[in-house]
C-alpha cells in the first residue's frame, strides 16, 4: 500500500547529495530528508529571443571563477577555447546567466575579432534562459544554473567549476570527463582534448542526458509533497 504523501512542514528536500548526508547525522532534524534533481515545473509563457545559427555554442561564464582560480590564465583558457570553436567552424554565443556577469562576458568577447563570435547583453529572465540553452549544440558553462537548463534541454555541457555541485551534477548525467576544477591548476591540452572529444560526441551525450532525464523525472519534488 503505498503512503500518503507528506507535506512540506514534514519534509527537509536537498539538492546536493552531500548536503543531504550532512544533515542525516544531525539529531536535532525531526524531517524526512530526501534529495531531488527534478525541482521544476513547468509553464506557458512569451518568450522574447534571438535567432541563433545552426553549428553554434553557448558559452555562460561566471566571474566568480576569477576569485576561486588557482593560478590559472582564465583570458588564455578562454581564448584557448574559442580558438578551437572557431577551428570547428563553429557559431559563438557569448551571454549571462547572472546579472553581475555581463563584463565578463565583454571581457571574453574582447579576445578575438570574428564575425562568427557573438554577445547577446539582453537581460533574460530565468525561463528566456532556459529555452536559449535548447538552441545550442553544446554549453561551455561556469554558472552552475545555466549547466542545470542546459541538461533539462539535453544539452550537454562543458564546465569550469570550482565546487561539489559541479562535480555531483556532471557525475550523475555521466559528463564528469568535461568537469574542471578551477581551484587546480588546468593543463590547457588536456581541457582542448576533453572539448575536442565532447565536439565529437555530442549527438551520442545528448542521447545519454536524455535518457538519465528521464529517470530522474519519474520523481519530482512536487509529487512528494501535497498542499494544504
Amino acid at each position: 500500500m503505498q503512503s500518503e504523501k507528506q507535506t512540506y512542514k514534514d519534509n527537509l528536500f536537498v539538492v546536493l547529495i552531500p548536503g543531504g548526508k550532512v544533515l542525516k547525522l544531525a539529531k536535532n532534524i525531526q524531517k524526512k530528508i530526501s534529495s531531488y534533481f527534478d525541482i521544476y515545473k513547468k509553464g506557458s509563457f512569451k518568450l522574447n529571443l534571438p535567432e541563433i545559427k545552426e553549428n553554434s555554442v553557448a558559452i555562460v561564464p561566471n566571474s566568480k571563477v576569477k576569485k576561486h582560480n588557482s593560478g590559472n590564465n582564465i583570458n588564455q583558457m578562454y581564448l584557448d577555447i574559442i580558438g578551437y570553436l572557431l577551428e570547428q567552424d563553429k557559431n559563438i554565443y557569448i551571454f549571462r546567466h547572472s546579472f553581475e556577469d555581463l563584463d565578463f562576458c565583454r571581457e571574453i568577447y574582447s579576445l578575438r575579432n570574428d564575425f562568427r563570435m557573438h554577445i547577446l547583453e539582453n537581460n533574460f529572465n530565468a525561463i528566456e534562459l532556459f529555452n536559449l540553452l535548447s538552441e545550442f549544440d553544446y554549453l561551455i558553462g561556469s554558472r552552475y544554473h545555466s549547466v542545470v537548463h542546459a541538461y533539462k534541454n539535453n544539452v550537454p555541457a562543458f564546465v569550469i567549476g570550482w565546487a561539489v555541485k559541479y562535480q555531483e551534477l556532471t557525475e550523475v548525467f555521466g559528463q564528469r570527463q568535461y568537469c574542471f576544477d578551477i581551484r587546480n591548476n588546468i593543463n590547457f591540452d588536456k581541457l582542448i582534448n576533453k572539448l575536442d572529444k565532447l565536439n565529437a560526441n555530442y549527438i551520442d551525450d545528448k542521447i545519454k542526458i536524455e535518457e538519465t532525464l528521464k529517470i530522474i523525472c519519474q520523481n519530482n519534488v512536487f509529487d512528494a509533497i501535497k498542499y494544504k
